[in-house]
């Protein structure tokens, strides 16, 4: 296991036990429609990089590191061009600053759909975030980091180094 490398469903899991203040296999895998054994396998990649303890609480400092200086490298955006779907990025999170950015998504009818640049979110399992304020917003601050221009990303890294 120890030279498994990090997906990105070990990043979005970090953001919902960040938003969470740690939580059980049992919260995660019913909170994201994940099986637990997959909650386990991402725990397990999580605590061998140092990203959390065995009791899964959040080392911020890592997380942190991480988020700015490593996301848009080892998880880059994949962009999808202009279309309707959940709003991620700076203006989820209330900073209108730059082009809006939305995770493709059909059907949806509610206050967080939007259009804009479509950016296609780390794991499916992110659109199970617009139930989670916190989290969600720690996802489209990652996302304005990974698709964002460097204004962007500068201004998400400034949000989330005082939100975790």
């Amino acid at each position: 296991m120890a030279s498994e490398t990090l997906k990105p469903l070990d990043l979005l899991i970090l953001c919902k036990l960040a938003a969470n203040n740690g939580r059980t296999y049992g919260f995660l895998s019913e909170s994201l429609g994940i099986s637990r054994s997959h909650i386990h396998k991402c725990v397990k990649r999580l605590e061998i990089c140092g990203f959390l303890n065995t009791d899964i609480k959040v080392n911020k400092k890592a997380f942190l590191v991480f988020a700015l200086g490593g996301a848009r490298y080892a998880f880059p955006a994949e962009k999808k061009g202009t279309m309707e779907g959940v709003l991620t990025g700076l203006q989820a999170v209330g900073v209108a600053d730059g082009q809006p950015m939305v995770w493709p998504c059909k059907g949806l009818e509610n206050e967080k759909k939007a259009a804009g640049l479509g950016v296609k979110p780390l794991h499916p399992a992110a659109l199970e975030s617009v139930n989670d304020q916190k989290f969600w917003d720690l996802l489209a601050l990652i996302d304005a980091i990974r698709a964002g221009d460097d204004k962007e990303a500068k201004v998400a890294m400034a949000i989330l180094r005082e939100r975790v």
